[in-house]
């Protein structure tokens, strides 16, 4: 039986920085997703990421060190505004602790805090379609994802 770590979620912060450019490494190298991402490429993609002003982001902290995070971009469609969670993950030493479904109700309180209507995902089948699932997510009727190989 895997012990529970006390972790605690907070909104991101500037000392966040250096270290989450090693955290996406170790996030995205891991099962399922297996990238070869290395840290030069994991620091522009965070650098891309909070670059972004319309970006909020939050971090799951154990003893005050970066576990896990989540990032979503506010935009503004022709009506009101919509969100991309653009990343979400947990280091895998610190996965099925519940740290991921505690990243994604605190994007869910924010989308009702700031009434926004529709937080959208891209996610892997399997274990991740069954978080979102699992954490109040709906399946979109109106969108399909279409890829060019």
């Amino acid at each position: 039986m895997r012990r529970t770590i006390p972790f605690k979620i907070r909104v991101f912060q500037k000392k966040d920085k250096t270290a989450l450019p090693l955290l996406f490494k170790s996030c995205f190298s891991h099962q399922p997703f297996l990238e070869k991402w290395t840290l030069p490429a994991a620091q522009k993609r965070v650098s891309q990421i909070l670059a972004d002003p319309q970006v909020v982001g939050w971090v799951a902290t154990v003893f005050s060190t970066p576990v896990g995070f989540s990032f979503l971009q506010v935009r503004q469609g022709a009506q009101e505004s919509y969100g991309e969670l653009l990343e979400t993950a947990v280091h895998p030493y610190f996965q099925n602790q519940g740290i991921e479904q505690a990243l994604l109700k605190s994007v869910r309180q924010f989308q009702k805090h700031q009434k926004i209507k529709n937080v959208m995902v891209l996610a892997f089948r399997g274990k991740h379609e069954k978080l979102f699932k699992s954490s109040g997510w709906l399946k979109s009727k109106r969108s399909v994802v279409y890829v060019s190989r």
